[in-house]
């Protein structure tokens, strides 16, 4: 499945007190990034609601001035759902900064209830992608 990106750069007002990435703002660009990628994924912009998030774990702090890559992959498709796995990744030198999965439902504008989504994966492009596609199903058992 293709991975859709964005990018923000940490400016003075993202910090915390720890003069770190405030993990509010780091939060409010992945879910930003995720809605874009199922707008993309879906080629419509309507339908699609945020319903859970299943994990978000920081594994290092951004600082100021660190271009950020939200790279997000849809590594699974259920009835009516999509997960999203987001990697953040500094730009340079490319580490990974947090990582999290996201799902979203797709509903009917005029009654408000889940319709079935009309996505289907691909098939793995990588051992990697195939690992996020495990970790995801894993949340649903």
């Amino acid at each position: 499945m293709k991975t859709f990106k964005t990018l923000h750069t940490v400016i003075a007002r993202d910090l915390n007190a720890h003069m770190t990435l405030y993990a509010g703002r780091a939060m409010e660009w992945a879910f930003e990034a995720n809605y874009m990628a199922t707008v993309e994924a879906r080629q419509e912009n309507l339908n699609i609601v945020y319903k859970d998030i299943h994990s978000f774990d920081f594994k290092v702090p951004a600082h100021l001035g660190d271009v950020l890559q939200y790279e997000v992959t849809v590594v699974r498709v259920g009835g009516k759902t999509m997960t999203m796995r987001t990697g953040v990744y500094t730009l340079v030198p490319r580490k990974l900064v947090a990582e999290g999965y996201m799902t979203f439902v797709t509903i009917d504008e005029e009654t408000g209830r889940s319709v079935p989504c009309d996505l289907e994966l691909d098939a793995p492009q990588s051992a990697e992608e195939e690992f996020w596609r495990e970790k995801a199903e894993s949340y649903f058992k």
